[in-house]
């Protein structure tokens, strides 16, 4: 089944830029621990993010890993968004069915949200692939919208819309999905505690490494796979 279309700038030219706002906040529930873990640091580190918009993501990176990294997003609002809330980080317009980049440039790639939104994930997947160096680590995120997911259960009772603009991935679709494309998958989780209404408050919470143990395929909020690329694109 294909999944919705969403209308990607009308929701970018309806974003709330007030600072202090959680539509500004770096990423739900435990995400972000699995990024600082895998990605490399440094200013030296080629790092790309698929789908930027809005940049929060971008922000956290340049921040906490002390890296500079790019992004790139195909929707043109999206792209303006990002350059007004960071101007400092280099965001373009790109598609990531094509990246405009060379073969083997990056040491890893990133996407929160995106491949979902993809009736055949592959190619972006594999164009990842492409410009990764040998050994580059790519990360790949998705909700967890399997069935008897307390998350599933609130988007499908309460924002019908937005399930059906998503593909659902378990955590062993998502690690065949990637593998297919040629990665070697060194690290998959469900990730976080899915709280409706405060993701991106859990993602603040001094403890969310303590509730590790009750993540799991109901009640966690993410899918997520690292993975290497073994050998040139």
């Amino acid at each position: 089944m294909s999944t919705a279309r969403i209308d990607w700038a009308q929701a970018y030219a309806t974003w709330d830029v007030t600072p202090g706002s959680l539509q500004r906040a770096y990423a739900p529930s435990r995400l972000l621990d699995v990024l600082a873990e895998f990605l490399p640091r440094g200013a030296g580190a080629a790092v790309l993010e698929l789908g930027c918009a809005p940049g929060r993501w971008l922000a956290w990176a340049e921040s906490a890993l002390g890296i500079r990294p790019v992004g790139v997003e195909l929707d043109r609002e999206g792209v303006r968004l990002t350059h007004s809330l960071y101007p400092r980080i280099a965001t373009v317009r790109g598609d990531a069915f094509h990246l405009p980049i060379r073969d083997g440039a990056l040491a890893a790639v990133y996407a929160l949200g995106v491949i979902e939104h993809f009736d055949d994930p592959g190619p972006p997947i594999a164009e990842a692939r492409r410009v990764l160096r040998a050994g580059g680590i790519a990360v790949w995120s998705v909700p967890n919208l399997i069935p008897g997911s307390l998350c599933r259960w609130h988007w499908g009772t309460f924002v019908r819309g937005a399930l059906a603009t998503h593909r659902v991935f378990s955590l062993e679709d998502l690690c065949g999905t990637v593998r297919r494309e040629g990665f070697a998958v060194v690290h998959a989780e469900y990730n976080g505690l899915y709280v409706p209404h405060c993701q991106r408050v859990m993602g603040r919470l001094p403890f969310r490494r303590a509730l590790r143990q009750l993540e799991g395929p109901r009640l966690a909020a993410s899918v997520v796979v690292v993975a290497r690329n073994p050998g040139g694109g």
